[in-house]
């Protein structure tokens, strides 16, 4: 089924989605295509169902542009802090995590990351660093961050 096949009566829906459908598959060219101006070859091929260089029976390959990007920067997927300390606290765990990450010691991150939370906000902070865990803790209130950067993930709480 084909959204193409499908037509509304509306007009103004019909040119929307035309104009949609374009869009799409220009999004879809690799840009050395783009670059070398054979836009309307691949226009073409995309129109009867395939995307230039392979058959019409595949399906067009999207690439994830700037995905190295978003894994460099720190994604917090749960935060109880003060505006100020949760940025110290990714400040302070994006600098050991770049420190230790590319040698694989987790633990050498986790005991630096709980030694500067430690002096900065007094004792009592726990930090757990790795990959694939789960976890349920109880904390003070205002008291815990979550966050994964690259590939690890770093939870951090005072209890």
């Amino acid at each position: 089924w084909d959204v193409g096949d499908v037509g509304s009566g509306c007009s103004a829906f019909d040119a929307a989605l035309r104009r949609a459908r374009e869009a799409a598959t220009q999004a879809i060219e690799p840009a050395s295509e783009r670059a070398s101006g054979a836009m309307a070859a691949t226009a073409a091929a995309a129109a009867s169902g395939a995307v230039a260089g392979r058959g019409a029976d595949t399906k067009p390959v999207y690439k994830m542009e700037g995905w190295s990007k978003f894994r460099q920067t720190p994604q917090i997927k749960s935060c109880d802090m003060v505006l100020e300390m949760e940025t110290e606290a990714r400040d302070i765990i994006v600098m050991a995590l770049d420190k230790y990450i590319s040698s694989g010691e987790y633990e050498s991150a986790a005991s630096l990351i709980k030694g500067n939370m430690d002096k900065k906000w007094g004792v009592g902070w726990h930090c757990i660093v790795g990959e694939g865990y789960g976890f349920d803790v109880v904390h003070q209130a205002r008291q815990l961050i979550h966050l994964h950067y690259q590939n690890v993930s770093c939870l951090c709480y005072k209890c």
